[in-house]
């Protein structure tokens, strides 16, 4: 499967694109970031269930195969992630874009869902800032003598799909 910018709940602030945006607004104030280039993050749950979908898909019917593409169809360039970013936390940062930065990658690198959907397969995704506040929900900033620390505590979760049925159905397709 094809995901332009995955993200989801982290260990680290050094894990994801979008981590690394928290990362930049909690240690600097007055930050400047590309305006040019978009990129559309998906949330890791979306994708499992997607991918479950492909899984059963492939039980039932054995010549499914190939490379699928599957996205949010929300695109936001750094500036716009980073801003969303600020007000879901609620930091007020000096925020800046630059949009002379000069890029070697297609300014929109959507991909096309419309092979998952027309299997119907393909599913409307949680939108950004809902997935933001499920995510950022359980971090908290702390000062401490040194400066600011990030801690991100890892809450239990019911989750809608049982990753283990994913990796039964993976151990299934293996076998062909």
């Amino acid at each position: 499967m094809r995901i332009p910018l995955l993200f989801g709940n982290v260990k680290s602030l050094d894990e994801t694109h979008i981590t690394k945006i928290l990362r930049r607004l909690i240690e600097k104030d007055d930050l400047v970031f590309n305006d040019v280039h978009k990129e559309y993050p998906t949330y890791a749950e979306d994708v499992a269930k997607v991918c479950l979908g492909i899984c059963d898909r492939k039980i039932s019917h054995c010549s499914l195969f190939g490379t699928w593409h599957w996205t949010s169809s929300e695109g936001f360039t750094d500036y716009q992630l980073a801003s969303k970013i600020s007000e879901t936390l609620g930091l007020n940062r000096k925020l800046k874009s630059n949009s002379d930065i000069q890029i070697t990658r297609p300014r929109d690198p959507s991909l096309s869902n419309i092979a998952l959907d027309a299997m119907g397969l393909g599913q409307k995704s949680q939108d950004f800032l809902s997935s933001l506040s499920l995510i950022f929900g359980n971090i908290s900033l702390h000062s401490n003598q040194s400066g600011k620390e990030v801690r991100q505590s890892v809450r239990r979760r019911e989750y809608p799909i049982d990753l283990r049925d994913i990796f039964k159905s993976m151990d299934f397709l293996s076998s062909f």
